[in-house]
This record gives structure tokens, sequence and C-alpha cells, in this order.
């Protein structure tokens, strides 16, 4: 049986944003027992032309999200971009996990050919259904994940590989 785009997509970003928000978690810990400023942290970028914690949050979420709107024809949800704290970046994981989880695989059968339309900065870009998940979604929806962890590691949080990939080992067979 081949792999359909719901397998290919909704449970990869429940994966990734699960697992993003139990680092913000021990991120919120190790900010209450080093005495460090959370709202600190959610500011702090790699490099100054690179996006914030919190934005890097947003932008997981926001790519998760869309791709898998398109694809199911449904609206995306709209989360603005005010969560700059702990709270507002675990609220916009829950509604981002909980949106996807309301997505059923019915819903994107045959979005693999259908035509998805996104606005980015450089302007309208149109896809196949199939190319917008696996060469821009999944990469983005990672690259920004990636990004959150690093920072959140760099600042001096005990976080391991194990903690960016969450539930994977869950899957195991043996």
């Amino acid at each position: 049986m081949p792999l359909t785009m719901h397998q290919a997509s909704v449970p990869v970003f429940n994966q990734t944003l699960a697992a993003l928000s139990k680092v913000l978690d021990k991120a919120a810990a190790h900010c209450a027992t080093s005495g460090q400023d959370f709202t600190e942290l959610a500011q702090r970028r790699l490099a100054p032309d690179m996006m914030t914690l919190a934005q890097q949050v947003q932008q997981a979420c926001h790519h998760a999200t869309l791709v898998v709107a398109r694809c199911a024809e449904t609206e995306q949800p709209v989360f603005g971009d005010t969560d700059t704290d702990l709270d507002g970046m675990q609220n916009r994981l829950a509604r981002s996990l909980e949106f996807l989880d309301g997505i059923s695989p019915e819903s994107m059968e045959g979005s693999e050919e259908r035509r998805a339309e996104i606005q980015i900065r450089i302007g309208l870009l149109a896809f196949k259904g199939q190319d917008l998940l696996l060469h821009f979604a999944i990469p983005q929806v990672l690259f920004h994940a990636t990004t959150a962890y690093d920072i959140i590691r760099h600042a001096g949080v005990e976080v391991m590989k194990v903690d960016f990939l969450g539930a994977a080992f869950s899957r195991k067979i043996d």
C-alpha cells in the first residue's frame, strides 16, 4: 500500500511539534532553577539575522498547519504572531496539534497532484501537493524546530537528540 499524504505529514508534524513542546518545558524548568528569564530566552537567536526562539516556534507551527490545510482543502488556523512567552508558545503548539489531529486521512486523498498555492515573502508559489509537502513544508518544519532546539541547547538547557525525536522510539517494532 503506498504512503498517503496524511501518513507522510500529520504523524511527522505531530511528533515534531509535541517534542518541541516538551523541549520548551525543559527550557522553562531550566530557567526556573537557574534564575534565567524565559522571556529573554524566547527572544534569543543564533545569529543577528535569524529569527528568535519564539519566531522559530511560530514558523514550525505555521508550516505544519499550512501544508496540511492546503492538502485537506480547509482553512489554516490563524494564530497571529504575538505569542512571545512560554504560555503563548505552548498554546500555539497545542492548537496546532489539535488542528492536525482533526484532519482525517480521507480529507487529504488526491492532494498529491492537486495544485497548492502559498504566499511567502518573495511572492506566490504554486506546487503540486506532494512537492509542497516533501520539498517545502517538511524541510521548513524541521528547520525551524531544529533551530528552536539549538537556541535552547545553546542557552545551556540540557536537551539531547532523544528530546528532539520525541515519540520516535515508541514506533520501533522490537
